[in-house]
């Protein structure tokens, strides 16, 4: 199937089942005091992306503010994914001491239209989790609904 440059993909709701939710929870919460981040790997169907299974990335940069991932590592995540027969939905990463929106550095380094941008937050010892699609030149929140059962 092919799409037309420059259209990028719609996304109208993420849904994660509450397992895959709790693991993204635990990982980034690991990390803690820094940044967490990696891959969400699932299906897309008609707008919604299903979200099936998350690949944790190791944080080189090792930084409660930003977050760096070692080329061979994401490449290894891709062909995984591929091998599973999933699609990459997604990039997390997580805000130990900062609002679940995008920051500065998050706009300035947000390359990939078709993704849909996770971040977990820590702020004032709350989790809260939103998501955002990028259309290249600002975010967009978007809906989560976190599903019981796979």
């Amino acid at each position: 199937m092919s799409r037309l440059k420059n259209a990028p993909v719609v996304h109208k709701m993420l849904k994660i089942p509450r397992a895959v939710f709790e693991n993204l929870i635990e990982v980034c919460k690991r990390e803690f005091p820094n940044e967490a981040c990696g891959l969400i790997a699932g299906v897309r169907e008609n707008g919604v992306s299903y979200a099936k299974k998350i690949y944790p990335l190791k944080n080189i940069a090792q930084s409660p503010f930003v977050y760096e991932t070692d080329a061979e590592e994401v490449y290894n995540a891709f062909l995984n994914i591929e091998k599973s027969g999933l699609s990459i939905l997604g990039i997390y990463h997580s805000h130990p001491f900062s609002r679940a929106e995008p920051s500065e550095l998050d706009r300035r380094s947000a390359f990939y239209p078709d993704m849909i941008y996770v971040i977990v937050s820590f702020e004032g010892g709350i989790v809260d989790v939103e998501a955002y699609s990028w259309d290249g030149e600002k975010f967009t929140k978007q809906s989560i609904s976190i599903e019981d059962g796979n």
